[in-house]
């Protein structure tokens, strides 16, 4: 049984000592008390010593000098391997000694050629954080590693091994048997642990581990000390009750405290944003100088409203606010948007103490509290509610966007109306004064207006309980995450390499990962996997059926689906002969499958229909859609083509062309299988004017991308979300 006392004693001492650093000999003690299997060692202070427990031990050893705060041995010229007597040994002690070892580590040389790197390190934001890859004295240099945030299971270190690109090296290699996972976890979690249990502990570096008969053996190890720099974390504020967020999403009655007649002024857009987007409730506006404004009776208090709204959106000076917080409380006002700016996003102690004053009256009073600096709030369901500084009315749909940033958030919304992607629920975070992102996810883990959730984060705080909401958020529906900003919070001591490999960004990613979320970087990746979780039925697999309309972009799409990781299936006969039935005799007989220009515009979804429902296709790609809906719009600004007909026979083909986009996007519920579709007609067409075909495929769920490039990076997404939900460890 581990002796954790014993380990604890060690640091304590340490401590006692003002030491930057555990000796490696005492390292690897700790190790050893949380169950990390180490090599075979001793300390010596002597050369006589040293060649004594080389002896013992066994050769070939080596020999190390040893002390606290000694790192980088190798470097130093401190570390003499392959020793093959005793006589050895003691020239080597007697060198170390010479060139100011403070002491001697004797060890028996691991057998193995395979070596490896095992770490932790503190973030401010995250906490603990661990990491696997492969090691040596090279291991900054190559970075093959993988993050986690401990505790790690068995489908965790998976996923870590096959994110390396020397995944190899963990099979069975060169007559070895493969590194033993269940060795790999409990190091893991145990240097995981150490930070958790110590919090004067900043790192824990453990490299090389040489792999021994396919279990990894610690031959070096570093623990490095911060004596008072890891604060305790923030403690997570109370769990809000998912019903209580109804008034903030689905409020029955609204009221805009500080409506203006001005549309300068944020009072007057936020009042006219919400009528213009047909909010079906109650409405009122709270100004002392107006009776009436657009139509909206005006009330000169928050005390002198009719009704205690169930949304009160705050817009007035920031001064102002806290008081106004408190008024809606005593109103009976059950939740509130804090719109005006001017608080703790600021350098300036009076914006956070101001801040500071209404966190106080919000929690003293138990009101729900969205913002402050927020852009407001969106649900086109049930109630049209679209109250904020955002401008676009996107239509009722599964997508749910949760955005730190307004701009961010407003992009958002103006693309999932032009793309006619549905949205659920919408909110400006701001400064997450009191309601954070973690409250947002754990409501829209359990809300059934939700299919798929966009988050937009900048950083998280610790004790926010961040990852955990976004966990129970994406085992509920698919998250994607999109993050801004480069954490500096997370910079480590040059001594450490998990310090030097780990960075905000790159752990946050694999935190996502490791949660079951998708973390992407490029906005517009972001929005359009966000529509295609919301609006498609996820794969069974990987295998991708491509139907086109052209060769050249059938084999464009088969190489991107291949290199993102899909598979290009191969189609069994009885579907090549459902196809030889209807298409020319010269077509391409294969996947792609190349409908050569033909002239019947009723093909291609006849064609998409005969791959959708092969057993051997779990998803299915259509190329070059939309083009006949671009030659109307062409011909309809030239004028050229009246009087001859064209214009008429080309109208025709449109429309045929609509009927057959209806019919593609109906199969992905038909099959239960994604049907995407990529078409350059997508980035625009003539005259400006949206494509009509192009329009109904995203208004009936389809997701229309520019590229192949980009369907096939959707279509993993899918996959990998099938995976994660199958317990099936993720490429």
């Amino acid at each position: 049984m581990p002796d954790i006392s014993a380990a604890a004693a060690l640091i304590a001492r340490a401590l006692e000592q003002n030491q930057p650093s555990l000796s490696e000999h005492d390292s690897k003690r700790v190790l050893a008390a949380y169950g990390v299997r180490v090599a075979d060692e001793a300390f010596a202070d002597t050369p006589d010593a040293a060649a004594d427990a080389a002896a013992r031990l066994g050769f070939p050893a080596a020999v190390k000098g040893c002390g606290a705060g000694l790192a980088h041995k190798s470097d130093r010229g401190l570390v003499r391997l392959h020793l093959a007597d005793a006589a050895a040994a003691r020239a080597a002690a007697e060198a170390l000694l010479a060139a100011g070892a403070p002491g001697l580590l004797v060890q028996r040389m691991a057998r193995g050629r395979r070596e490896l790197i095992i770490g932790a390190a503190r973030d401010a934001a995250f906490g603990p954080q661990v990491m696997l890859g492969l090691g040596g004295v090279s291991v900054e240099a190559v970075g093959d590693v993988a993050f986690r945030l401990p505790p790690v299971d068995a489908r965790g270190v998976r996923e870590m091994i096959l994110e390396l690109r020397g995944r190899r090296l963990f099979d069975a290699f060169r007559g070895g048997p493969p590194v033993s996972p269940e060795a790999l976890e409990t190091a893991l979690n145990a240097v995981g642990r150490i930070l958790a249990d110590h919090p004067c502990v900043s790192h824990v570096d453990i490299n090389p581990l040489i792999v021994e008969d396919g279990v990894p053996v610690a031959v070096d190890a570093l623990i490095s000390l911060a004596p008072g720099a890891a604060a305790p974390p923030e403690a997570a504020a109370p769990a809000w009750a998912p019903e209580r967020f109804l008034a903030l999403f689905e409020p029955e009655s609204v009221a805009v405290v500080g409506a203006s007649d001005s549309p300068l002024k944020w009072g007057f857009r936020i009042l006219f944003n919400t009528l213009e987007g047909g909010y079906r409730g109650r409405l009122y506006g709270v100004n002392p100088r107006h009776k009436e404004l657009l139509g909206v009776p005006c009330f000169p208090s928050i005390a002198a409203l009719p009704e205690a709204p169930d949304l009160a959106v705050i817009v007035i000076p920031p001064p102002g606010v806290p008081d106004a917080v408190r008024a809606c409380a005593a109103r009976g006002v059950k939740a509130v948007v804090v719109i005006t700016a001017g608080f703790g996003e600021l350098e300036d102690a009076a914006a956070r103490g101001l801040q500071d004053e209404v966190v106080r009256a919000a929690r003293e009073t138990g009101l729900l509290l969205a913002g402050p600096n927020c852009a407001g709030v969106a649900s086109p369901a049930p109630h049209a509610l679209y109250c904020g500084m955002f401008v676009r009315h996107p239509g009722a749909g599964g997508l749910s966007i949760v955005s730190q940033s307004g701009n961010v958030g407003g992009t958002a919304l103006t693309w999932a109306q032009f793309h006619r992607a549905g949205v659920a629920r919408f909110i400006s975070t701001g400064n997450e004064a009191v309601l954070r992102t973690a409250d947002y996810l754990r409501f829209l883990a359990g809300d059934p207006a939700t299919a798929a959730v966009l988050a937009y984060v900048e950083g998280v705080r610790p004790g926010d309980g961040f990852f955990g909401a976004l966990g129970a958020a994406a085992a509920a529906r698919p998250v994607v995450v999109l993050k801004g900003g480069r954490s500096d919070a997370g910079l480590q001591a040059a001594r450490s390499h998990t310090g030097s490999l780990s960075g905000g960004a790159r752990v946050f990613r694999a935190a996502c990962r490791q949660a079951g979320a998708v973390a992407v970087d490029d906005p517009l990746e972001a929005m359009e996997l966000a529509a295609a979780f919301a609006a498609q039925p996820l794969p069974k697999g990987r295998r991708v059926g491509i139907v086109s309309q052209g060769g050249g972009w059938g084999v464009l799409a088969a190489d991107a689906c291949v290199e993102e990781g899909l598979e290009v299936a191969v189609l069994p006969e009885e579907t090549l002969a459902e196809l030889d039935a209807f298409l020319p005799g010269w077509w391409s007989r294969g996947n792609p499958v190349d409908l050569v220009a033909g002239n019947d515009l009723m093909l291609l979804p006849k064609a998409v229909e005969a791959v959708a429902k092969s057993p051997a296709v779990d998803a299915v790609l259509v190329l070059g859609i939309g083009y006949i809906a671009d030659s109307v719009a062409r011909f309809e600004v030239s004028g050229l083509a009246k009087g001859i007909g064209l214009d008429q026979l080309a109208a025709m083909g449109a429309g045929i062309e609509a009927e057959g986009a209806r019919q593609i996007a109906a199969l992905a519920a038909r099959y239960g299988k994604p049907v995407l579709a990529a078409s350059d007609t997508a980035l625009g067409a003539p005259a400006g004017r949206p494509n009509p075909v192009i329009a109904e495929l995203e208004r009936l769920g389809v997701c229309v991308l520019s590229s192949p490039n980009h369907a096939a990076r959707v279509l993993v997404r899918l996959a990998e979300r099938r995976e994660f939900l199958d317990g099936i460890p993720r490429r």
